[in-house]
């Protein structure tokens, strides 16, 4: 990393790496595979001496073109260079996350109005590969959340600037619909990361944003690249905060889920002896044994017993006693 002083800016100076990268195609052309650290590997069970296959050698091709260009980017030093003190009164902290099956993400904002114009700034991001086990897209997609937790944290932490908003902007309308839920209702899983997602954050402050918009989905889902232009939405944030609040996406309504709710067992003790009216039984037998399938059939429905056949002594001694 290099610190560019006319401009103030840093940047990353790729030519003092030449030889390492020259090793690594060289090695790549050799179709060794334990230079390269693709997961696609880890997934494939591919031994470190097997040929790399044709479509992780493509993947890989690519990263190499990608760190020849890392040079092109530019991060300014300062979050707002030439900026009025009074608009960091305004300053708001936004967080996006995204998931997919390959990996998961969240990167940070800084928002400020300066001088009735506004200004975002990229704090910084974390992205993680998604477990080699395989999770669901909304379990998935609620780690991300996890990591957008932390990272308000750690911003906040690390930072003396007094946030007076902070936001935490999720695609998932399950995952939104967890944190907005008792967390205890749902299965262990969810339920300790929707806790630690709410010690950093409040429910309210958690929002939905369509796909399209959630700049997080560029570290989770890479089409074309990723973008090195330090004018794109990764580096300046998405379109929408440069609007009015009024004006950000909102979710038309809360949606229910019933994914990963912890299963409830009902117990529900029948009182036998107020179900059977003792007047109309005319015969002690009749009443007794009437009685004693009762308890027969409660004790079919506790121990789940469906093999049961006929009544039992214990059965008649309880329906006696009962009566």
């Amino acid at each position: 990393m290099t610190w560019f002083p006319k401009t103030d800016e840093f940047g990353y100076t790729v030519a003092l790496r030449e030889d390492l990268m020259q090793l690594i195609t060289a090695t790549h052309k050799e179709k060794h595979p334990e230079i390269c650290h693709e997961p696609t590997l880890w997934r494939k069970a591919i031994a470190w001496d097997e040929v790399v296959p044709t479509d992780v050698e493509v993947v890989w091709e690519r990263w190499i073109k990608v760190f020849k260009n890392i040079g092109q980017v530019r991060i300014p030093r300062c979050y707002f260079p030439d900026y009025d003190v009074e608009s960091y009164r305004s300053i708001q902290l936004h967080v996006f996350v995204d998931g997919s099956e390959n990996a998961y993400s969240a990167v940070a904002y800084f928002r400020i109005i300066d001088r009735d114009q506004v200004r975002c700034s990229l704090i910084t991001s974390k992205a993680k590969v998604a477990p080699l086990k395989p999770l669901s897209i909304p379990r998935i997609e609620l780690q991300a959340a996890v990591i957008g937790s932390r990272l308000i944290q750690t911003v906040e932490s690390l930072h003396t600037i007094p946030i007076a908003k902070k936001f935490l902007w999720t695609d998932s309308c399950t995952v939104l619909s967890w944190i907005q839920s008792d967390a205890r209702k749902f299965r262990q899983f969810v339920a300790f990361r929707i806790g630690e997602i709410l010690e950093h954050t409040r429910p309210d402050q958690c929002r939905w944003i369509p796909t399209k918009q959630n700049v997080a989905d560029e570290a989770t889902k890479w089409l074309n690249g990723p973008s090195l232009d330090c004018k794109s939405r990764w580096f300046k944030g998405p379109d929408f905060l440069y609007l009015p609040e009024e004006q950000w996406p909102k979710q038309s309504k809360h949606v229910e889920t019933v994914e990963e709710i912890r299963p409830m067992h009902l117990h529900k003790e029948i009182v036998f002896e107020s179900t059977i009216a003792f007047e109309n039984f005319s015969k002690w037998e009749r009443l007794l044994r009437t009685m004693s399938y009762m308890f027969h059939w409660r004790n079919i429905v506790r121990h789940r017993n469906k093999t049961a056949e006929g009544l039992t002594q214990e059965d008649c001694q309880c329906a006696e006693r009962t009566i």
